[in-house]
């Protein structure tokens, strides 16, 4: 006896993942192989374990706002960094060693 399938259920709803997973990994057949791997995957562990999946959702956000947390942090330290090199450096404006192609480097003057 055929066991009863929800595969239009789930074409309907994870059409979205796998059309960005075969935009992002290309669409040659072992690339569309890998992605309907894991679409069916995904697809299998939201229905039968909609637990797990939460907390694998959960997980996934968490460490995602980490690292976002994280990122625009060490922006915002590198661009108060800057800040400060920048009012340093309008102290220091004129340079010692002259820049290439420059005329003030030019030994004699006369061109």
């Amino acid at each position: 006896m055929a066991r009863e399938s929800d595969e239009p259920e789930e074409g309907n709803d994870l059409s979205i993942i796998e059309s960005f997973l075969i935009s992002k990994y290309g669409d040659k057949f072992a690339s569309r192989l890998i992605v309907a791997a894991s679409v069916r995957a995904v697809s299998v562990l939201i229905h039968e374990h909609p637990i797990i999946a939460a907390r694998l959702l959960g997980v996934g956000l968490a460490r995602a706002a980490k690292i976002g947390i994280d990122d625009a942090y060490d922006f915002l330290q590198l661009r108060e960094r800057n800040a400060r090199s920048g009012e340093q450096d309008s102290a220091e404006s004129q340079s010692s060693v002259p820049l290439v192609g420059s005329r003030s480097g030019i030994l004699g003057g006369s061109e």
